[in-house]
């Protein structure tokens, strides 16, 4: 029998569930994606910039056809958990944090903000581990130890040393007012901003 497990410390999912979903929300605000119809390519400071070509497709340097069967893309189905191993080592190769990053821009950039949070913040581990019986399969380790110059890219934009210069860098064209979700606010530069 083969098992998935995540190993994500002793903290209530909830916590994780909040950072998620309150990315979202920074997101709307500030602009951390861009605004849908618009090129990611547009400003080279995204974070979505050479991950995605727009709201829904992987760039092709990233593109895996077995991550594009999965269920949270278009068209896609559950995969067998006797493909987890396979399909977690696909996901090592990429500059997602999780499979459900990989679905769309918005939620790649929750799930990078929220597991960067946990982990280098919170001290919290994360690794995905995959098991046949007794026997170890294989790990998806921490994102600190992850592959990629990507990804490694991506994690320094939301460091939070840096991260009110990132801000102003992530920040998309302000559309216009009436196709604005939530009012502009900006954050001065004497304020310090923790995610």
């Amino acid at each position: 029998m083969r098992t998935v497990v995540v190993e994500a410390g002793a903290l209530d999912a909830i916590v994780y569930v909040l950072l998620h979903e309150a990315t979202h929300m920074v997101d709307g605000a500030l602009g951390l994606t861009p605004v849908e119809g618009s090129s990611p390519a547009a400003d080279a400071g995204l974070l979505t910039t050479g991950v995605w070509t727009d709201r829904l497709t992987v760039a092709s340097a990233h593109a895996n056809p077995l991550l594009d069967e999965l269920i949270y893309r278009r068209g896609g189905r559950p995969i067998p958990v006797s493909d987890a191993h396979k399909v977690y080592g696909a996901l090592q190769r990429t500059p997602f944090v999780s499979l459900y990053a990989s679905s769309n821009w918005h939620d790649d950039v929750a799930e990078l903000v929220a597991w960067h949070h946990l982990t280098s913040r919170m001290g919290q581990p994360y690794r995905i581990v995959v098991r046949e019986r007794d026997q170890l399969r294989g790990t998806l380790p921490s994102e600190e130890s992850l592959p990629g110059a990507c990804l490694t890219r991506r994690l320094r934009l939301i460091s939070i040393g840096n991260l009110q210069q990132n801000l102003e860098s992530l920040r998309a064209p302000s559309p216009p007012a009436a196709d604005r979700r939530l009012p502009a606010f900006s954050i001065p530069r004497d304020v310090a901003v923790d995610l």
